[in-house]
């Protein structure tokens, strides 16, 4: 009996002869084609799955040939995507390559090696502490590449800054003051955020604010003049927004502090201080430009040169009023205190705060898991978050105040509620716009009425241009 011989789709493909169309000729000639198969590895065409495997679409040429064979990514690759995908521990990681390397597969014992994490960094220092630049397009381009399906539309990427310190410890002055990035034009991404330099050191912030700038900008600048290249298509590089609280805004403008007269990062209204805190009365002041910010016109504003002033920005623009300090931190939390610790005249009852808190934390079972805190008592609110004073400004506010606070504060806090769910909103923020505007203008007059008193007025609750140019960017923090 002749022994029947298996032969595999591949096997079966190099040994057959394949039919090409001679372009000299309408006659089909038949020729052995084994020679197309001289640039591939058994390895790399084992590798290859029959779906990719079209004998049709043979025209000869080792180049068609290859298109239709694609790489299966190794177990390696995978194990890779797959960390990176979820964010996984290097605990965890070690523990699964651990049990793998049991079953008997080629792959180290380390999540450092797996990843390919660079050894060794170039420190700098920067007085009084140490710098290390980890790189914006080292760090941006595996996110680009690694989303870039997403990228098919478009031809431009816009970054987002953040420069803040970060305390480590409460019982020592040891801090961070990282540069973190994001890109703000691709919606599935504009959360992943990555460092581009930290600095640290255990006593103060940098000396100088050049000094630590100085490699992130001159890369950011490479970056604009060139763009990235992404999948072999060319993306040009922009920055649209650089994010801070109010003193790390004074730090990187390189001007006064903003509780001076002159403080205001946004218009020309001088302060004035009035019971112990400095306060901004007029809503009418002209406008600072980005014109005027470069060449010194406010002489008193300015302690010096800026590191972004290198940057083709907008600085005005591109360094937006502060939503989270401003409004949630700012307004609301001052509001709340003035109503649960503030004066007679206008504290709310104990009696009606204790049912406030129980209407409160009835609540909580309505609340959908997206929301990350769920309400606490007005007790708290020294303990409460910025995600808390948002949702109580923006959700459980005006249904728990209603009835129970003072017609004239009530009114006043409705107007700030819809002016910043106009801000929020990407679609409103530009349509309402003036709505929002007029609505702000609105509560400062409202402030003068007999019903409130001096100690309402802050640095954090009067910008004049609150409700004209902050829309856009207020979105960002929604």
């Amino acid at each position: 009996m002749t022994e029947q011989m298996n032969i595999s789709p591949y096997e079966e493909v190099c040994t057959s002869e394949i039919p090409t169309v001679s372009l000299n000729s309408s006659e089909t000639n038949v020729q052995p084609q084994n020679t197309i198969f001289e640039s591939f590895t058994f390895d790399q065409l084992y590798s290859c799955s029959e779906s990719n495997l079209n004998l049709s679409s043979f025209s000869g040429s080792n180049q068609s040939l290859s298109n239709n064979f694609v790489k299966t990514p190794t177990i390696k690759e995978k194990l890779q995507q797959w960390v990176l995908e979820y964010n996984v521990s290097k605990n965890s990681v070690n523990s699964l390559l651990g049990i793998l390397r049991t079953e008997g597969l080629d792959l180290p014992k380390d999540v450092r090696t797996l990843m390919n994490t660079p050894r060794t960094h170039n420190i700098i220092h920067i007085q009084p502490g140490t710098y290390i630049h980890l790189g914006l397009e080292k760090m941006l381009s595996p996110l680009l590449n690694f989303n870039k399906h997403l990228l098919t539309n478009i031809n431009e990427i816009n970054l987002g800054f953040n420069i803040d310190g970060l305390p480590l410890a409460k019982s020592s002055k040891r801090q961070f003051w990282p540069i973190l990035c994001s890109v703000t034009n691709v919606p599935q991404i504009r959360f992943l955020v990555f460092a581009v330099g930290i600095y640290y050191s255990s006593e103060k912030k940098p000396e100088s604010i050049e000094d630590f700038l100085n490699l992130f900008i001159e890369e950011a600048l490479d970056l604009i003049n060139r763009g990235i290249s992404i999948n072999n298509k060319l993306l040009s590089v922009n920055i649209d927004q650089v994010i801070c609280d109010a003193p790390a805004k004074r730090f990187l403008l390189n001007v006064k502090s903003f509780n001076s007269t002159v403080g205001c990062n946004s218009c020309n209204e001088e302060g004035v201080y009035m019971d112990h805190r400095m306060t901004f009365l007029g809503v009418n002041s002209s406008l600072r430009t980005d014109y005027g910010f470069r060449n010194k016109v406010d002489d008193e504003y300015h302690k010096g040169n800026s590191s972004l002033e290198r940057l083709p920005i907008n600085i005005i623009e591109a360094v937006p009023l502060d939503y989270m300090h401003l409004v949630c931190l700012g307004v609301m939390k001052r509001l709340l205190k003035f109503w649960v610790r503030g004066n007679q005249s206008v504290r709310i009852p104990i009696g009606i705060c204790k049912d406030i808190d129980t209407e409160m934390l009835s609540l909580r079972k309505y609340f959908p898991k997206e929301f990350a805190r769920l309400p606490r008592p007005l007790n708290d609110i020294e303990h409460w978050k910025a995600t808390e004073f948002r949702n109580f400004l923006l959700f459980t506010g005006p249904l728990v105040l209603k009835k129970r606070l003072k017609k004239a504060f009530y009114l006043h806090f409705m107007k700030l509620h819809c002016a910043i769910k106009i801000l929020i909103t990407p679609d409103l923020c530009l349509s309402n716009n003036e709505i929002a505007h007029n609505l702000t203008l609105y509560r400062a007059e409202q402030k003068k009425s007999p019903d409130f008193s001096e100690n309402w007025y802050t640095f954090s609750m009067e910008y004049s241009d609150f409700g004209k140019n902050i829309g856009k960017f207020l979105i960002c923090f929604a």
